[in-house]
């Protein structure tokens, strides 16, 4: 018995050196300066009220949001 739980000890003191002990990965590099988003296109809304009015404010209120966010504004024609 003495000699199974020394074998157990063992391979789990392997097993821990050898996980610590390898080459950790290489961390894949940020490429925030190669792709940048500049626009963001809002498109129309579809509502089920009979009011379109509401989607049309909700659209030129998000617009108004991403412009003052930093992002190009585009024209909201339908």
């Amino acid at each position: 018995m003495k000699i199974n739980k020394f074998n157990i000890l063992m391979m789990v003191t392997f097993s821990i050196l050898y996980g610590c002990s390898g080459k950790s990965p290489q961390i894949v590099k940020d490429n925030h300066d190669k792709i940048q988003v500049k626009i963001i296109a809002v498109l129309p809304v579809e509502s089920k009220n009979l009011n379109d009015q509401t989607s049309r404010l909700f659209r030129a209120r998000l617009s108004e949001e991403l412009y003052f966010k930093g992002y190009s504004k585009m024209p909201l024609e339908k």
